[in-house]
């Protein structure tokens, strides 16, 4: 990797994009990228080596969409605490779900 090259990586938003490498660390720590959005430009850091162990994380992470099945036991739910351990889901995003499916009018 040398100044001036394009680097592709995964953003933490999930998003791949595509900067050019405008710094690296002296001993190779990490390096810094510049991304051209419509809004202008904007850098970044990412540590050296690390992309892969990074992407073997994200695969192991919880599903963050919800089936209708599960759309439903939110809504009626008296207990979220276990319905958070049953589905593998934090209690906050379960209240932060149903908010959402209430806001849009649905009913259990």
């Amino acid at each position: 990797m040398n100044i001036g090259d394009k680097q592709r990586v995964r953003l933490e938003s999930g998003i791949t994009r595509t900067g050019t490498v405008v710094y690296i660390h002296p001993r190779e720590y990490y390096y810094t990228l510049e991304f051209q959005c419509k809004f202008g430009k904007y850098r970044e850091s990412f540590l050296m080596g690390r992309e892969e162990t990074k992407l073997k994380k994200r695969t192991g992470q919880v599903q963050i969409s919800f089936t209708p099945d599960q759309d439903k036991q939110i809504l009626r739910a008296k207990d979220m605490k276990k319905l958070a351990k049953k589905i593998g889901k934090s209690v906050d995003s379960l209240y932060q779900r149903r908010r959402r499916l209430r806001l849009k009018g649905a009913v259990a």
